[in-house]
């Protein structure tokens, strides 16, 4: 009977020790997995931000011998293991290291195709940058005949300058172009035709002109202002003699030059001249023109109740 109690208590032993090593088996594995989830994502969020800035060479020698660090102290299944069983032990930081060192050879592996697609793109963009000589020769010719033909524009313009010398033209005179323009050097001269410049009353004209040098021609415009600073002058006899009650037009005896066309007309006396009884009177005739110029005349004027010579 003792043989058989001890033999059933020796079963119980063995089947509770293995229940036992397989709890601790369990416990092993669940933490081994843990560790290793948890060092894959750190390792993961390293290698991003080390590949998102620049590294120096002392950071880069750094990681990479990070990478082969001595393994971490050995765990073993329990204090007191159980007979017939061998110790064994858990690495976790050999698959931390394993783990990051396959993130990172990814990490390498994107930057390379990073690179590449990089160098492709620039290298498009130079040889899109690169010139066609299809289309660069006629934009040459076409530049070179712009620029021709500006400096012809800018060498005409310098030799056929002219500048204005007066601007007032006095209504009356003989109209020459030269008394207002003045050409830039001795071989320009300047024409105009008299016939094209006919004011006919104070202002501001608009005068046409050439200047010439050699084959060399260009069609100018500029502005004249006409004045009128003569006086009129009154002329006609000193004295005159008229009949009694007669009514004097001034204009009969006495004509008046001047440039205003009207001027004749606005010939008159100072005072009211009374012709009804015979006697001599003296008399001031004044004018003034559409510029405010004036003229006056003292003449005598005889009245007579005989014949009036004529």
């Amino acid at each position: 009977m003792a043989d058989k109690e001890s033999k059933v208590d020796n079963s119980k032993e063995r089947d509770s020790k293995v229940r036992d090593r397989e709890i601790r088996d369990r416990e092993i594995r669940v933490d081994r997995s843990t560790m290793n989830r948890s060092d894959t994502t750190g390792n993961r969020q390293r290698s991003r931000s080390a590949s998102s800035r620049p590294q120096s060479a002392t950071a880069v020698q750094r990681t990479r011998t990070s990478t082969g660090r001595p393994l971490d102290k050995e765990k073993t299944r329990g204090d007191h293991p159980a007979k017939g069983t061998q110790s064994r032990t858990v690495r976790p930081s050999n698959a931390v290291h394993t783990s990051g060192a396959k993130s990172n050879s990814g990490v390498k592996r994107s930057d390379s195709k990073t690179r590449s697609k990089t160098y492709k793109k620039t290298n498009k963009k130079k040889n899109n940058v690169r010139l066609n000589p299809k289309t660069v020769i006629p934009a040459a010719i076409i530049l070179g005949i712009l620029l021709a033909l500006v400096i012809t524009l800018i060498m005409r313009a310098s030799l056929l300058k002219v500048h204005q010398i007066s601007q007032d033209y006095n209504m009356g005179d003989t109209f020459d172009i030269k008394n207002f323009f003045e050409a830039s050097s001795v071989d320009t001269y300047i024409e105009c035709d008299s016939n094209d410049f006919v004011p006919d009353k104070l202002g501001k004209y608009k005068v046409k002109f050439t200047v010439r040098r050699g084959k060399l021609s260009s069609r100018k415009t500029a502005k004249i202002n006409v004045v009128d600073e003569v006086n009129p002058y009154i002329s006609g006899p000193d004295e005159i003699e008229v009949k009694v009650g007669q009514d004097i037009n001034w204009s009969d005896y006495y004509t008046v030059t001047d440039a205003d066309p009207d001027i004749q007309s606005k010939l008159t006396s100072v005072k009211d001249l009374d012709t009804g009884k015979a006697r001599a009177v003296n008399a001031t005739l004044t004018v003034t023109d559409w510029a405010g110029n004036t003229a006056s005349k003292n003449i005598t004027v005889v009245v007579t109740d005989g014949d009036v010579a004529n």
